[in-house]
């Protein structure tokens, strides 16, 4: 079987997870095909400390890759909600976004790849500390995705402070400057914003908090998920513009209105 890894790191991270579950239903060997042209992204699996097959850096698979491809079936997610996986072998296509697939496993590989990562923001107490995750670049103009407002944030903070009191905010976001003005004039916390200089660091910056309010970001909906136990998370209702589907809401994760 052929996986085509695509997207962003939490989009890979569903894809990597897909993978894990038809290999053990079907006790086969599955190979990822990374295919990063449309979308400019790259491989971000083995900086969580989780192998991913690349195709291209072995040219002899890669014959055997396109020989197998010709010949093979080719499965494509069908629409957004989940539905089993009848047919084992081929080549599928698809983001496969379904928590409840997710081995267990795969969270305890996450959080011990992140006790390695170093640091440039202060994490020695994130005791009071909610973590914010704002999106903007490829959303800000987006017809897909849905927005969230600021509205959306206040009211996440409100539902968490029901729980615990806070006095602290952790800002992390892709566009640090549109984050700033956002939170500009605002009063009662002491907020501080994400030091770190990649992805992977602001992914791994977000599990050492037990409470977030994410936005409709499959990116911070895993980094939510793999944070420590014993916390909270809110996500927007709205994950894709004019779609109700939402099927992030797991265990621990709270949905309001954007």
């Amino acid at each position: 079987m052929i996986i085509e890894l695509n997207g962003g790191l939490g989009n890979q991270l569903f894809i990597y997870s897909f993978a894990l579950h038809i290999s053990k239903e079907s006790n086969s060997l599955v190979l990822s095909n990374v295919l990063f042209n449309r979308q400019n992204r790259s491989n971000k699996l083995s900086e969580l400390g989780l192998e991913a097959f690349d195709y291209e850096k072995w040219p002899r698979v890669k014959l055997v890759y396109y020989k197998y491809l010709k010949r093979s079936k080719f499965i494509l997610q069908n629409g957004r909600s989940y539905s089993p996986v009848t047919y084992y072998g081929g080549y599928y296509r698809g983001y496969w976004q379904w928590p409840g697939l997710i081995d267990k496993s795969l969270k305890a590989k996450i959080n011990l790849a992140s006790e390695k990562y170093i640091f440039k923001t202060d994490i020695k107490d994130l005791t009071n500390t909610v973590a914010i995750h704002m999106r903007f670049t490829d959303y800000v103009e987006s017809s897909i995705h849905a927005s969230c407002s600021m509205n959306y944030y206040k009211n996440g903070l409100n539902e968490l402070s029901k729980i615990k009191k806070f006095n602290r905010i952790l800002v992390v976001s892709d566009d640090q400057n549109m984050a700033r003005q956002a939170f500009s004039g605002w009063a009662g916390f002491e907020i501080i914003f994400s030091r770190e200089e990649s992805d992977i660091g602001d992914f791994f910056l977000l599990t050492k908090c037990k409470f977030h309010v994410i936005s409709n970001s499959t990116f911070a909906w895993w980094a939510a998920f793999c944070a420590q136990s014993g916390g909270k998370t809110i996500i927007p209702r709205y994950w894709w513009s004019n779609d109700e589907y939402n099927p992030f809401a797991i265990k621990g994760f709270k949905i309001i209105e954007n």
